[in-house]
């Protein structure tokens, strides 16, 4: 009945937003498509997609719980049917995603054997996207260790990749940790990587946004962040930094791993082709300091 009513629903004006929740989990991808399709004719350029969908199942789940007829799919599974649907020269694409935290340890219910997720898609124009390929940087655990980093502390890895110093920070000091990433591709892995790590999952979080500088978790709310090569997915950063001195407590720690300073311009060779610049030293601190700091 849902779905005959999602194809009935005609409308003639646009929406700026439009919520769901599980609507793609019992549907197959062919019917998925067209709803996708649906929701962008609903939209008006610049709207948003928010929806809640049960990601796959634990390889441990019930049975019963794998033959059932719901079709649960992985985050990245979700935005290639997102952008593989276009309607008018515009198409979805997630600008954010969530995990909540799992819930190990009720063993045999169905909320253990799945990993509640909340999507944010955006409608835009097609269009070329630069997708990131760097690679993870391993922040060396002496930093870690001066830190003193102790069990019950909040720490934000901005530009946690496939969350591997994530998964060490929560193994080794049992802090809890979010973890952002840019891509929905470093996200699903991360995800994935997390349901095999029960001891420490409910210690860990992850995130992918697209705008991080437009993140808000709120004032004094973490001890350490972390920060990797986030200059070059950004044209300007000055606005990430200002937030990281709101969400960082009073004595709380900063480390940041950036790619070494190139000349401005650069050099003709340099395989780089991104909209970023690399940045020197002197202009991280202007843009992390301000009066007072």
């Amino acid at each position: 009945m849902a779905h005959n009513l999602c194809f009935r629903f005609q409308i003639d004006k646009k929406y700026d937003l439009v919520v769901s929740v599980w609507l793609f989990v019992s549907t197959k991808d062919e019917v998925v498509d067209k709803m996708i399709g649906q929701v962008l004719e609903w939209l008006q350029p610049g709207g948003y997609f928010i929806f809640r969908e049960s990601g796959p199942y634990d390889e441990d789940a019930p049975k019963r719980f794998k033959q059932n007829f719901f079709h649960y799919r992985t985050p990245f599974k979700l935005h290639q049917l997102l952008g593989g649907v276009v309607k008018d020269g515009h198409t979805l694409t997630i600008t954010r995603c969530k995990n909540s935290r799992f819930l190990m340890k009720y063993e045999h219910d169905i909320a253990a054997a799945v990993t509640e997720v909340l999507y944010v898609a955006k409608k835009v124009p097609i269009e070329p996207v630069l997708a990131s390929t760097l690679p993870l940087t391993t922040i060396s655990c002496s930093y870690l260790k001066k830190v003193g980093v102790v069990a019950g502390w909040q720490v934000l890895v901005v530009g946690c990749g496939t969350g591997a110093l994530v998964f060490h920070i929560a193994s080794t000091y049992g802090a809890d940790v979010l973890g952002v990433n840019f891509t929905m591709k470093d996200f699903n892995a991360a995800v994935i990587h997390q349901k095999c790590s029960p001891d420490i999952a409910s210690l860990i979080l992850f995130e992918m946004i697209v705008a991080v500088e437009e993140a808000d978790y709120g004032a004094q709310c973490f001890d350490v962040i972390l920060i990797q090569e986030t200059q070059l997915m950004m044209n300007d950063s000055t606005k990430l930094f200002a937030n990281i001195r709101k969400w960082l407590k009073p004595s709380g720690d900063v480390f940041l791993v950036e790619q070494n300073s190139c000349p401005d311009p650069l050099p003709s060779d340099v395989e780089w082709k991104g909209p970023s610049k690399f940045v020197s030293w002197n202009e991280l601190h202007e843009k992390i300091t301000v009066k007072g700091d």
